[in-house]
């Protein structure tokens, strides 16, 4: 109560009238229900009654503790109907209460965790926590028994978020980015990206007055943002803050989209998170960085003069390197949506093949370990020189840097580069978080087992040799596009699998629910509960667009287009006419041309109509999935690309949606 009072105190005066518990759900996006700090005697936030002459607080202990929203009214997998509605929000004092102002006052935003009335964890976070905990206490464990004792050790991680910005006025013409968060029609402007002209160029000044503002926001609310600019697409940028506290940090990501949506309407502009919104240009991701600290290093992954005499360093490697190679199908999963399916892989996304990128010196450092070596010169002591004597020398970075890996290690951490734009990066720091404590488990396992017949350094290493021949595989350095390396992966047995149906498999493999239920993060029924959810929303996203194509083309598209057909006929008749024996057989062919392609549009149409019908019939959420992937993904495409065609030969002022070269270019 003491807390509340004060907690409260500190918001009135900031202009709060309501508080919420904000949480995440399985939804993939935040929640909240707010309620009025109204009294019986006015409204007031801090009066509620008179108790000796004193006002008292309508908000107590116990509602900034609990709240209670349905909880059968989220996504759960089957763990709750809709008699058994109720659920329960929890205060998570990891991450900080924050006042989000509005223009006529403000509210106080509890961060929160959400559980059934049965106890079953409905939200992202819980088995986040729970992951942070287990990897903070095996990892306490392990530096224990190498002799190499910690003290306050913590995960941390830097959330680099890309995004694509807009002009509100085209958002609010094309229903397809409102309803789906991509353009499903859409034909490639004259000018893309292939210039390279995009990344790092000046913000225009309207974009960059509405980031200034975005990042004002974020210091207000404690989120360091620290980084701007520009990146490889037309109208994409990226913000990026220092790196943090993970649970923190996630929750304080989550925070600056909201800031980006809000002050976007504000300055007539509409951030896009969609990971592919737009055909033919880099998508964007929510690039990971993780690592773990403790009060003695601030980083277990810091490469440092002589890695290889750096046990911590060395150990932690040898488990990551485990971690990604057993679990690599879990990695793969953890990233699943069908808007991030349209991304991975592409020119600016690592490819859906789980890998590891650790770079020269740390493969280095790893082989002078296991030979008992060292070299007299540190890591990464090289200079640069420029050969010009106004121009000082730099020294060169201890690594270099591979953005075709999904988990490369870049200097003092990992970047997980598989992370969707417009996803939490709670599920993918909790999977992470779970595959390393159980390396670091089955680390100190096998060291105390060693240590029955051998010495504790020749035990260490005997494990971290083990680990590297045994899972040697799964270290690529190369490029991660190349078809070689597709090759490559099948030969070794690497899982590739590119879209979601496959991959939402690997949640319920037996090895995987071992991991989870071992470590004590998820119960079995709440994995499947997941997997569910995955298959459920990746379904609906995929026929809300099909729904939404099959709207637009007949609607809007179609009409346009026999307006125009009638427009370019009309014209040719009466050219025909005042000019009797004029060969005009260009004009015709080019009418033809579109006539042709409204058949094939209209042909299209109805194939996708026909596979929209016919997915109705089908009752299992996971064979609904693959007949998505399979049959109607397909027959979208084929409609999509009919469509592009009409849209290069229509004029376009007649064209029902803003063209793709107003959208990337009319942002000053």
């Amino acid at each position: 109560d003491v807390v509340a009072q004060a907690m409260m105190k500190w918001a009135e005066g900031l202009g709060v009238t309501h508080f919420c518990h904000w949480f995440q759900p399985l939804s993939g996006v935040t929640a909240q229900k707010q309620d009025a700090c109204i009294g019986l005697m006015g409204f007031s936030s801090l009066v509620i009654t008179r108790v000796n002459g004193k006002a008292v607080s309508n908000f107590t202990g116990k509602k900034l503790i609990k709240g209670e929203p349905d909880a059968s009214s989220f996504p759960n997998g089957g763990l709750r109907e809709t008699h058994m509605a109720r659920g329960f929000t929890v205060w998570d004092p990891n991450s900080n209460p924050v006042i989000v102002k509005h223009d006529n006052g403000g509210t106080l935003y509890i961060p929160s965790v959400f559980l059934s009335w049965t106890g079953d964890v409905l939200d992202q976070k819980i088995p986040f926590i729970r992951s942070q905990e287990v990897l903070i206490r095996e990892a306490d464990r392990l530096f224990k028994i190498i002799g190499h004792p910690q003290t306050e050790i913590n995960v941390n991680c830097g959330i680099e978020q890309e995004f694509f910005l807009i002009q509100r006025e085209y958002y609010d013409k094309r229903p397809d980015l409102k309803l789906t968060g991509r353009t499903l029609f859409g034909c490639s402007p004259p000018k893309g990206q292939e210039l390279h002209d995009q990344y790092f160029a000046e913000m225009s000044t309207k974009s960059l007055n509405f980031i200034h503002d975005v990042e004002i926001q974020m210091w207000k609310l404690g989120i360091p943002s620290t980084t701007r600019h520009r990146e490889v697409a037309p109208g994409q940028y990226e913000l990026a803050p220092l790196y943090g506290s993970s649970i923190l940090a996630t929750d304080q990501n989550l925070q600056g989209m909201d800031i980006l949506k809000k002050q976007g309407r504000r300055h007539g502009l509409k951030a896009l998170f969609h990971e592919k919104p737009f055909e033919g240009v880099n998508g964007s991701g929510k690039h990971n960085n993780w690592s773990m600290c403790s009060k003695e290093t601030p980083t277990f992954l810091e490469l440092g003069p002589h890695p290889e005499k750096n046990i911590p360093f060395i150990v932690s490697v040898a488990a990551s390197i485990r971690a990604v190679d057993k679990y690599g199908d879990l990695l793969r999963a953890c990233v699943t949506s069908a808007s991030n399916d349209h991304r991975l892989g592409g020119n600016e996304a690592p490819p859906a093949i789980m890998s590891m990128y650790l770079g020269e010196d740390v493969s280095n450092a790893l082989e002078l370990y296991m030979k008992k070596t060292s070299v007299a010169r540190t890591m990464g002591d090289e200079n640069l020189c420029l050969g010009v004597t106004s121009i000082p020398t730099i020294n060169r970075e201890g690594n270099d840097r591979n953005r075709t890996s999904p988990f490369a290690f870049t200097v003092n951490k990992f970047e997980f580069r598989a992370v969707g734009s417009n996803q939490s990066a709670a599920r993918s720091n909790m999977v992470i978080n779970s595959i390393m404590a159980d390396s670091l488990r089955f680390i100190a396992d096998e060291i105390l087992r060693n240590k029955q017949t051998l010495c504790l350094d020749d035990a260490i290493q005997k494990v971290v040799t083990d680990i590297l021949k045994k899972h040697n595989r799964i270290i690529f350095n190369g490029n991660g596009y190349s078809s070689e390396w597709i090759s490559r992966a099948a030969e070794l047995g690497l899982p590739n699998n590119v879209a979601s149906p496959e991959a939402i498999k690997a949640w319920t493999d037996p090895k995987n629910v071992e991991l989870f239920t071992s470590l004590q993060i998820m119960k079995s029924s709440e994995i499947s509960s997941r997997q569910s959810i995955l298959w459920d929303q990746y379904n609906k996203d995929i026929l809300v667009e099909a729904r939404t194509m099959r709207a637009l083309c007949t609607e809007r598209i179609l009409p346009a287009v026999f307006r125009a057909q009638t427009q370019f006929s009309s014209s040719l008749s009466a050219l025909s006419a005042a000019l009797p024996g004029q060969d005009i057989t260009h004009q015709v062919s080019y009418v033809s041309y579109m006539s042709e392609e409204i058949n094939n549009s209209i042909k299209a149409l109805n194939k996708l109509n026909q596979v929209i019908d016919t997915v109705n019939g089908i009752k299992n959420e996971e064979q609904i999935s693959y007949f998505c992937r399979d049959d109607i993904i397909p027959a979208m495409n084929e409609l999509r690309f009919h469509v592009d065609n009409l849209e290069k030969i229509v004029d376009y002022h007649d064209w029902p949606l803003p063209n793709y070269t107003a959208m990337f270019f009319n942002q000053s």
